[in-house]
């Protein structure tokens, strides 16, 4: 399986035990053929606005955004911890890395400073598509 496959798996368990990952708010991702991938920076009560990949500003009716695909926020530690607390998994912080202890896997460590599932080592990704996904 391919580390991109293993974080499409991480991501929707993530979703399934947190479905505020795609909630229309600030940070989530939406897309639309037109337009390519967006992200939500603002909102009023009747419009989102929002920020193409392009760097350029766009608002738009909330009631247009149906047309939009969406994508939702980035993959997060809280949230991996989330769909992982079922499991009981002890976490212990050191040097800003979480050190995830499993006997079967003694060294497995999430970077703080970079706090995205895509951004994590090929060994912590497997991990958690072990527990999470398996």
């Amino acid at each position: 399986m391919t580390t991109q496959q293993k974080i499409k798996n991480i991501r929707e368990a993530c979703i399934k035990a947190n479905d505020e990952i795609m909630e229309l708010k600030f940070g989530c991702e939406i897309y639309k053929t037109s337009v390519a991938t967006c992200k939500i920076i603002g909102e009023t009560p009747r419009v989102f606005k929002i920020i193409t990949c392009g760097g350029f500003y766009k608002e738009y009716f909330k009631e247009n955004i149906k047309n939009f695909k969406i994508i939702g926020r980035p993959i997060r530690l809280a949230d991996v911890l989330l769909a992982m607390s079922v499991i009981g998994c002890m976490t212990v912080g050191s040097n800003q890395l979480i050190n995830i202890t499993d006997v079967n896997a003694p060294d497995i460590r999430w970077n703080l400073k970079d706090d995205n599932l895509e951004h994590q080592s090929e060994q912590c990704l497997y991990f958690i598509y072990k527990i999470i996904c398996e």
